[in-house]
């Protein structure tokens, strides 16, 4: 979809007279997407639609009529000529269009053309299988996650906010790795043995021997100028520098020189101790040394981008951690914070349950989900199958919760047995229903009821005319890379140390695709009476939801959650 917003833009600068003002709207979305306009133009029976739009503003803007002349469909010879070379030229694009003209209004209506769109499209979604989506990035790249989460020394001691830090640190990993990314984890291998289980997430068994690294950073940091002479130290230096290392660093400066650079570090930083305190007994020099032990084990000539994951009251601490890796060490990198807001509990709950930890929380929720499967299938729920699959809706469910909101938000939670989250619920049932759609047309297949569905390259895609069939292709199939890869890019092209990533996206992807399929699937007879006339549109069908399926599975592995193949 990007791709064709391109080749229009590169059009409007080709043939528009204003071109400087072209070259200032580059890639701000002056291509408009129509698919709203179209289901209410489909639902009132109306049969000229468009699938993307050039306000008739923009035209003018850009100097494609004359300026005393209203938007009255009046085409000036330029119009003329960019209308003709695009349509011309779509022929070799990925999206070739069907038509594109004028409207009475002023705007320019381009309509792609659907027949080659579901091909191309359908095709490489089942070429590509798990692959599709991941645009691979630059090969040359390593990410360093660094999760300031805090010690937890039991498994009740792990709150909710933590829990949002790890489950945001394990989405990351996934979402970098899907586009071949090299990724690595810096930090304490405290997470609780229930947790590892319940959302797949791997635990390190100990921390590494980073004894050498610390005495090198030591030795970096006495040695550095920012570096606070003992006589000089106030007497409020001398007890911030009391420990061990005994290293105060007087980093105003530098952080002042950042920030007329445009990076947001706090200007209440001034000094800095080695010993302060980073993730609760960890200080900063100790986890300085576990992120550096990852770096010295990294190629030279690579790029280094350090993602922190950090809650608001440890930003502080993490900018502090950053400045400190500039300064003392040899391992040039970007650093970038991630900073999610807290997960709260809602006024109604009990008195003795506002802080319920993380592990009495998913346990509440388990077993909310165990009645609600009860009061559905009755008797039948029991056994070790039953206990795992409560256990996946109970993760997913659980990971809709806290990955669901943009990530800088706080979340407000309630415990309530009727407040049990319906998001992650409603996508793993969506899916599910596609799995069982599948499992039942293979079953007919091997009974010879229906014939095996036809190679891809042998399907009539002119058949699907509903609207509905489009938007699913045009709005999440079609777009789904290229959500992706934006989503990404903040990590790599952001000055920071602050970004602002849209976690929650997937997660939303999901749901807004599982609410569409669900009313298409509930209007729409797929598995039809085996007569030669309707075979055709039944496997059309089936191709599309194929690849519906796909893209639901590869999103959901990029959540880290395996979905189920039946309810």
């Amino acid at each position: 979809m990007d791709r064709l917003t391109q080749n229009i833009e590169n059009h409007l600068h080709l043939f528009a007279s204003n071109k400087p003002w072209i070259d200032i709207k580059y890639n701000k979305r002056i291509i408009r997407s129509n698919q709203n306009r179209n289901n209410e133009s489909f639902s009132q029976g109306l049969a000229n639609r468009c699938d993307v739009y050039v306000p008739g503003g923009v035209l003018r803007a850009a100097g494609f009529t004359e300026a005393d002349q209203t938007c009255k469909g009046d085409e000036t010879i330029e119009l003329i000529n960019m209308l003709s070379s695009m349509q011309e030229e779509s022929k070799n694009w990925i999206l070739p269009l069907d038509s594109c003209c004028l409207s009475p209004s002023g705007s320019l209506n381009i309509s792609i053309s659907r027949l080659q769109t579901f091909e191309k499209v359908l095709k490489i979604v089942q070429d590509e299988g798990d692959h599709y989506g991941y645009k691979t990035l630059s090969m040359n790249q390593e990410v360093l996650l660094h999760c300031a989460v805090g010690a937890t020394s039991q498994e009740s001691d792990m709150t909710l906010t933590q829990l949002r830090a790890l489950l945001l640190r394990d989405h990351m990993e996934m979402m970098l790795k899907s586009v071949r990314h090299s990724v690595h984890n810096a930090g304490q291998p405290n997470i609780p043995l229930w947790i590892s289980e319940a959302f797949l997430i791997s635990k390190h068994e100990q921390l590494p021997n980073v004894e050498n690294c610390t005495k090198k950073l030591q030795t970096s940091l006495e040695e550095s100028e920012f570096r606070v002479a003992p006589e000089n130290m106030t007497e409020e230096n001398k007890l911030q520098a009391s420990n061990a290392c005994n290293v105060l660093l007087n980093v105003s400066s530098y952080v002042e020189d950042q920030r007329t650079i445009g990076k947001n570090y706090s200007k209440n930083i001034k000094t800095i101790s080695v010993n302060e305190t980073g993730i609760e007994s960890v200080n900063l020099l100790q986890e300085l040394s576990m992120i550096e032990f990852v770096l010295d084990s990294f190629k030279e000539a690579v790029d280094i981008f350090v993602l922190h994951i950090t809650s608001h009251d440890r930003e502080y601490k993490q900018q502090c951690l950053d400045i400190l890796q500039r300064i003392c060490s040899q391992h040039k990198c970007q650093h970038v914070h991630l900073v999610h807001g807290h997960v709260q509990v809602e006024s109604s709950v009990p008195p003795g349950h506002m802080q319920i930890s993380a592990h009495e929380f998913f346990k509440l929720r388990s077993k909310q989900m165990r009645k609600a499967s009860e009061m559905k299938h009755g008797d039948t729920v029991q056994g070790e199958m039953w206990d795992a699959r409560i256990a996946r809706l109970t993760s997913a469910a659980l990971k809709f919760e806290l990955l669901g909101t943009s990530p800088h938000n706080n979340i407000k939670l309630n415990f309530g047995e009727e407040a049990e989250s319906r998001d992650g619920v409603f996508v793993m049932y969506n899916y599910a229903r596609l799995s069982t759609l599948f499992n039942k047309f293979e079953q007919r297949v091997h009974a010879q009821y229906y014939p095996p569905l036809p190679d891809i390259k042998d399907i009539d895609f002119s058949l699907l005319k509903e609207e509905a069939e489009w938007y699913i292709l045009f709005q999440y199939i079609l777009p789904y890379p290229d959500i992706v890869a934006e989503l990404l890019q903040p990590i790599f092209n952001s000055i920071g140390p602050r970004i602002q990533l849209q976690t929650h996206k997937i997660c939303a992807f999901l749901v807004n695709l599982s609410k569409d399929l669900s009313t298409y699937y509930s209007r729409t007879h797929v598995l039809g009476e085996p007569r030669q006339h309707l075979l055709p549109l039944m496997f059309t069908r089936l191709h599309l939801l194929k690849a519906v399926q796909q893209v639901m599975l590869n999103s959901l592995t990029l959540l880290n959650i395996q979905p189920l193949q039946q309810m």
